[in-house]
């Protein structure tokens, strides 16, 4: 044997003890190889070369017994993560079916939210592991994928549909602003303003609908602030009428009480029975008229207190 054969032996057991060293890593393959080149190339009798080639071998079966147990975890994973996957791919269909059968909206916003969060942490949860395979982490990765572009196709279909609802809300608050009692025109502006809250919106479309509503309140508070300052002026015009009638009532009266006093003067300077029992029934006469305008006047203060309080609120 020659001499530099025990250098070509040290070197190759000093090449599979690095090949040990690698068994779990990526550079088992290439350090394999240089093993199995360096025992074609070195001149080893059969014994040694037995020795090395089985030592060889031995590492080869460790090296598959750990890529068997890192196929079968990574296969776990792999299931685990692609099941969950599946279940991200199915959601357009169930959106679909939310969109046409409830006007459960904030319930669509939740199933699109839950399921893109959940996607966020499939994908930080398989970034974070190194033990997938390649074909089990490329399929997965392929899945992702597609359950992003799902999601994003659900969402633009439950955001559409709401976009759709949205106009209809604002068109029914545009109509009654425009034609119904300001009272009833509050009431459905308020309730509709609320059911477009709660709407899952694509921002742009939030901001437009929400400012058209916003506009919609300014001219329904507008619209009340002038019916207001009507409402005010038909009151104080009432309420000028009923001042101007108590101030001629009480002229009135003032009148009547004067012609009663004249009349018990006459009375009083009455020569003839005839005479008197004139006079009496115009006195009688007068008070009866005077008992009916201080009930007037009674009447027309009281309508004047409540003109005034309304007008004071």
């Amino acid at each position: 044997m020659a001499a530099n054969d025990s250098d070509a032996i040290r070197e190759i057991e000093s090449m599979l003890e690095s090949l040990s060293e690698a068994v779990e890593t990526r550079d088992f393959r290439p350090r394999a190889e240089a093993v199995q080149t360096a025992m074609k190339a070195a001149r080893i009798n059969p014994s040694d070369r037995n020795r090395l080639w089985g030592q060889y071998q031995s590492l080869w079966e460790k090296r598959r017994q750990h890529t068997a147990q890192r196929e079968s975890a990574s296969h776990a994973k792999y299931c685990d993560w692609r099941d969950r996957l599946i279940r991200l791919e199915i959601l357009p269909d169930t959106i679909d079916a939310v969109c046409m059968d409830s006007d459960d909206w904030n319930t669509i916003g939740n199933k699109v939210g839950t399921a893109r969060a959940e996607l966020r942490e499939i994908q930080n949860e398989m970034k974070a592991d190194n033990s997938l395979i390649r074909k089990h982490r490329d399929d997965l990765y392929r899945r992702a994928q597609d359950a992003f572009n799902n999601i994003n196709r659900a969402q633009n279909c439950a955001q559409d549909a709401q976009a759709r609802v949205a106009a209809r809300l604002l068109n029914e608050s545009d109509s009654a602003v425009s034609s119904s009692p300001i009272r009833d025109a509050w009431e459905i502006l308020k309730a509709n303003s609320a059911q477009m809250r709660a709407l899952y919106l694509r921002r742009s479309d939030r901001d437009l609908y929400q400012g058209a509503m916003d506009d919609l309140w300014d001219r329904l508070k507008a619209k009340k602030q002038d019916a207001h300052i009507e409402w005010r002026q038909r009151q104080e015009s009432g309420l000028r009428r009923l001042r101007e009638a108590l101030a001629k009532a009480r002229s009135a009266l003032s009148r009547v009480e004067a012609n009663i006093s004249d009349n018990e003067d006459r009375l009083s300077t009455s020569r003839s029975d005839e005479y008197t029992t004139r006079v009496e029934g115009w006195i009688a006469e007068g008070r009866e008229k005077a008992a009916d305008i201080e009930r007037s006047i009674s009447d027309l203060e009281e309508k004047i207190s409540d003109a005034e309080r309304r007008l004071e609120q």
